[in-house]
């Protein structure tokens, strides 16, 4: 899973106050936190910055170990070698087994420090865009969740009325078939009738496209989340 890049706090703070945001909708404050945190762990562009954040952990380490490089170590293949001299003589000449050499350049600490410095900024414009994602991300999966209620509570009202439509319309109908009402009121009633399940058609398809934009936002589909 994702570690969240800013505070949790940030949701904390934020989420019961877009749960209060419409009082004509039934919000649940469970169901948005699960949305929220959805998007937020499945977002692509929060990976990005989460690898950049790791990216300049890193870096921040090979600086540090910089410090080794000042000291050289070198070893002599032999402990000593015998150096021929004139007639029978020799001569043994000893050399240290190991060298231990120390070079490094006048702006060497301060070149590193500063180049921290110049990583931790880096770190500090990671985390202040990935905030600032986040918090649009929670906007944008809070306007996709209202819409998605209101197309939903749209629907059901739409579905209740054709209930109603279609006990009118076959009253109408029964009525018609006995000889007790003419044919204009049957046509009128019976464009009404069909004027309604074109409205829940259209409600539905309205319905099917909010709930496919806030699943494209949490990258995740509702019916896995359990949320209806």
């Amino acid at each position: 899973m994702k570690r969240i890049l800013t505070l949790i706090l940030l949701l904390g703070t934020c989420l019961p106050l877009l749960a209060q945001s419409d009082d004509n909708l039934l919000i649940i404050q469970e169901d948005l936190d699960r949305l929220i945190l959805s998007a937020i762990e499945n977002s692509t562009k929060l990976d990005v910055h989460q690898l950049s954040l790791e990216s300049a952990a890193y870096q921040k380490k090979m600086i540090n170990n910089e410090h080794l490089s000042i000291i050289s170590l070198s070893g002599n293949l032999n402990e000593y070698s015998i150096r021929e001299l004139s007639g029978d003589q020799t001569v043994s000449s000893f050399y240290p087994r190991y060298n231990v050499g120390l070079s490094f350049r006048l702006n060497h600490f301060s070149e590193i420090k500063n180049r921290k410095k110049l990583l931790e900024k880096d770190q500090q414009v990671i985390l202040k865009q990935a905030e600032i994602l986040e918090r649009d991300l929670i906007e944008e999966v809070k306007k996709k969740y209202i819409e998605y209620l209101k197309t939903k509570q749209v629907l059901n009202i739409r579905k209740r009325l054709e209930q109603f439509s279609v006990a009118d319309f076959n009253a109408v109908e029964q009525k018609f078939s006995e000889g007790s009402i003419d044919l204009p009121e049957y046509s009128a009633a019976r464009r009404d009738y069909y004027s309604t399940k074109m409205q829940v058609l259209e409600a539905e398809s309205r319905y099917q496209q909010a709930k496919t934009e806030l699943e494209t936002v949490v990258n995740n589909s509702l019916e896995s989340m359990g949320i209806e």
